[in-house]
């Protein structure tokens, strides 16, 4: 198999899961609330999820899904610079940093809902997945804000999965032991 069949193979395989496994907590959450109407706790859960409409949350479950998919590509693309365990902490570092700075920033958001950097990162892909949701939540932004958000992930994730089949094709069973910025 070329290294673009294994690459995307591998991709579409853990998206695949993702997805399966988003769907099972969907019906999980479905049964219970069907079953088990009549449980304090589920009563509770409710009741937290009345202002939740349908195009919100049918909004930040795509850009949520998209964010997924977005990490799992950039998670593919160290991986394949990764040449032996010593250089993995390394590697995921950089993505764990990533990931956390669109979450601290929705603390942030409530006190400063006019702060123009948090408004411009919130359109930012592998930020946006956290911070528009939150803005969209606290009505500090609108659909069409979402929408917006929601094109430039879909850019970059096929910007980056384009990107990613070259680092995989040019990395993939190649082993030195320099630094992965190298490898990038």
């Amino acid at each position: 198999a070329s290294p673009g069949i294994q690459f995307f193979g591998k991709l579409l395989g853990i998206a695949g899961l993702a997805i399966t496994h988003g769907l099972i907590y969907l019906v999980v959450v479905g049964v219970t609330a069907i079953f088990f109407g009549d449980n304090q706790f589920v009563k509770l859960i409710k009741g937290l999820l009345t202002g939740v409409d349908t195009e919100f949350a049918i909004m930040t479950g795509l850009l949520a899904l998209v964010g997924i998919f977005l990490y799992m590509i950039l998670t593919a693309i160290v991986s394949a610079m990764v040449n032996d365990l010593s250089q993995v902490q390394q590697a995921v570092s950089p993505i764990t940093y990533i990931a956390m700075i669109g979450y601290i920033l929705t603390f942030v958001l409530n006190g400063q809902p006019n702060n123009a950097f948090i408004n411009a990162l919130s359109y930012v892909p592998f930020i946006s997945q956290t911070l528009m949701p939150a803005r969209l939540g606290l009505q500090y932004a609108n659909m069409l804000d979402a929408f917006i958000a929601l094109a430039l992930e879909i850019v970059v994730l096929i910007f980056l999965a384009r990107y990613g089949l070259r680092v995989y094709k040019r990395n993939v069973l190649t082993y030195n032991d320099g630094n992965i910025t190298k490898a990038a």
